[in-house]
């Protein structure tokens, strides 16, 4: 992260963990995941794939891996826009450059 221009990994993510904490043990791994996998937001994933790629390739496939599970997650909401599935299957699927 600091490569990336950031602070601390744990300075920048901890107000971010210590939400989802919060949220999954008063609603459960299924209903407190948020974010653009739930949505479907292909564009957005794209383009976080495609700034890694460029900016820090070396946790590319973590990325990659991570959305592969959260998507799996995903998919058990009755909310998941299942139109997007095949499209974030083939963004989660790619090797990066």
């Amino acid at each position: 992260m600091r490569r990336a221009g950031a602070g601390t990994g744990f300075e920048i993510l901890e107000p971010l963990i210590q939400g989802t904490l919060r949220n999954i043990a008063t609603r459960g791994s299924v209903d407190a995941l948020t974010g653009p996998v739930v949505r479907g937001d292909e564009a957005i994933i794209a383009r976080h794939l495609s700034d890694i790629d460029k900016k820090i390739p070396e946790i590319s496939a973590l990325y990659r891996l991570l959305g592969q599970h959260t998507l799996e997650i995903a998919r058990k909401r009755p909310d998941f826009p299942k139109e997007a599935d095949t499209g974030l299957t083939s963004l989660f699927s790619k090797q990066g450059k």
